[in-house]
């Protein structure tokens, strides 16, 4: 749907919402999703108890069996493969044309997201795609993909919200009494990550046209005019939010007039992210049962044990791939 013509957009972007049920906090397949949290995370949990230390390369691991489960089924667990084309074809995507096409790649990843759709397992929101009514350019098996990567992004989002948590202990403590009273609807926990992707966005650069002639301090700009849009400028705008650099869950859980809001993580208007709740859903119930029975602090080598995050003044990036926690038990 991405990069469809504004004709294929209209028919495919109804496919989507459907299926992911945009603007719906909880997903009609939220006991599912749960349900492949709390297993996949107590095999996490195992891995915990015994090296006490935290890696990306291992929260990565589960976080892309979660995924798997929720967006194709259970049979797709341990599917890496899959995963692996995924990398490699958005890796070949990103250098455009300058170099070749893999055809073989692609044509094996596509038909293993038809076998998916093909078997359709209840829960899982390839299942939910086998009863959503389509056009012939709807094509479900090549909008899963951009689900797929949709959801890379919202694993650097949950990491960096576990790196603010981690120093947090005062959010930290409010959203383990939020879990437990009210999982899986858990507010604080979708903020933290809504901060994650405002102080550190995930998609830096959002572009759009104008619809009418704009009027700005220094002339005018026709209608149809293309715009980039630098999220980070917004997000980090001292002198319109006052919390710019600092950790700031509440921003998100206050009530306001959208008519001004500056803040666009999951991008907004027509061409905002339609995963956008099932993605905080997921990333908010995966750190609710991470954090259900365990501490985690900055470990040494990690880019915040080197540098510790002050949360009154956030650095401009955080990589979460650097990123380790020492673990212990509560």
């Amino acid at each position: 749907m991405l990069v469809s013509s504004p004709k294929a957009r209209l028919e495919r972007r109804p496919f989507n919402e459907q299926v992911l049920q945009s603007g719906q906090t909880l997903h009609t397949h939220a006991e599912s999703i749960m349900r492949v949290i709390t297993e996949e995370i107590a095999a996490l949990r195992g891995h915990l108890e015994f090296t006490r230390v935290l890696t990306w390369g291992a929260f990565n691991k589960t976080w892309w069996r979660i995924v798997r489960r929720i967006t194709l089924g259970d049979a797709a667990r341990d599917d890496e493969q899959l995963t692996h084309d995924l990398n490699q074809l958005r890796a070949r995507a990103n250098l455009s044309y300058l170099v070749p096409k893999n055809r073989q790649q692609r044509q094996r990843f596509l038909a293993a997201i038809r076998g998916y759709l093909d078997r359709a397992e209840p829960g899982s929101l390839a299942g939910m795609a086998a009863h959503t009514p389509t056009t012939a350019k709807t094509v479900p098996e090549q909008q899963f993909p951009q689900w797929l990567f949709a959801f890379d992004s919202g694993s650097w989002a949950t990491f960096r919200a576990l790196s603010l948590l981690a120093v947090d202990q005062t959010t930290t403590a409010t959203a383990r009494a939020e879990a437990q009273a009210s999982f899986p609807d858990m507010p604080l926990l979708r903020a933290s990550v809504l901060e994650s992707v405002r102080l550190w966005p995930t998609t830096p650069l959002i572009l759009r046209d104008t619809t009418e002639t704009t009027t700005w301090r220094n002339g005018e700009l026709k209608t149809g005019t293309s715009m980039l849009i630098f999220t980070p400028f917004f997000h980090r705008d001292d002198q319109t939010i006052p919390e710019a650099h600092r950790f700031a869950p509440q921003l998100w859980m206050e009530d306001r007039d959208n008519t001004d809001w500056p803040l666009v993580p999951f991008s907004s208007g027509p061409g905002f992210c339609p995963g956008r709740d099932v993605v905080l859903l997921t990333a908010s119930a995966v750190l609710a049962e991470m954090l259900r029975d365990h501490d985690f602090s900055p470990a040494n080598g990690s880019t915040t044990a080197v540098e510790p995050l002050d949360l009154e003044h956030l650095p401009g990036s955080l990589s979460p791939f650097s990123s380790r926690f020492t673990v212990t038990r509560r």
